[in-house]
């Protein structure tokens, strides 16, 4: 599913660059059993998108949270 369905992608771009937006993690089904996974995924979205680069995490950091993950 698109995060933002009601922009074209170059729309998305511009909002994402000059506004700060990113996409949340509104839904939350309690019955849902891949939960967890999604919450953890989205906080290393988050981590990646901080806005200085030296305080987001190496590609190593990344794979290794994956593997955490699995």
């Amino acid at each position: 599913m698109e995060p933002y369905p009601a922009l074209q992608p170059v729309q998305v771009i511009y909002q994402v660059v000059n506004n700060g937006l990113r996409p949340e993690l509104t839904t939350i089904d309690k019955d849902d059993k891949d939960i967890l996974h999604k919450i953890n995924i989205y906080r290393l979205m988050q981590l990646c998108w901080q806005q200085l680069p030296e305080t987001r995490p190496s590609f190593k950091e990344i794979i290794d949270y994956l593997h955490g993950l699995l």
